[in-house]
C-alpha cells in the first residue's frame, strides 16, 4: 500500500510539473512547482524513498554548474557578434 501511495505522489508531481509548464500565470506556475517538489520530498522522506533520493542526488551532481553554463553562453554571444548574418535595414 505504501508503494502505491509513493507512485501516486510521483505521478501527481509529474502532472503538476507538466501543468506548470503550460500555464501562463507565473505565480500559479510557481505554486504548482512548489507542490510538485513537496510531493517528491514526501516520497523521498518515506521509508522507501532512499533509491529515489540516490537517483535525484546523482542527477543533481550530473547537472552542469552555473559558471560553466554562463561561460558557454558568453562564447555563443561572442560568436554571434563576430559574424553577423543579418544586415540592418536602412
Amino acid at each position: 500500500m505504501d508503494f502505491l501511495i509513493d507512485v501516486l505522489l510521483l505521478l501527481a508531481s509529474l502532472v503538476l510539473v507538466d501543468r506548470s509548464n503550460t500555464d501562463r500565470d507565473e505565480v500559479w506556475r510557481l505554486c504548482l512547482r512548489i507542490l510538485a517538489v513537496m510531493s517528491v520530498l514526501a516520497v523521498i522522506t518515506s521509508d522507501r524513498g532512499l533509491p529515489l533520493a540516490v537517483v535525484l542526488l546523482l542527477f543533481a551532481l550530473w547537472l552542469p554548474g552555473a559558471a560553466r553554463m554562463e561561460k558557454a553562453l558568453d562564447q555563443t554571444l561572442a560568436q554571434g557578434d563576430a559574424n553577423p548574418s543579418v544586415s540592418s535595414p536602412r
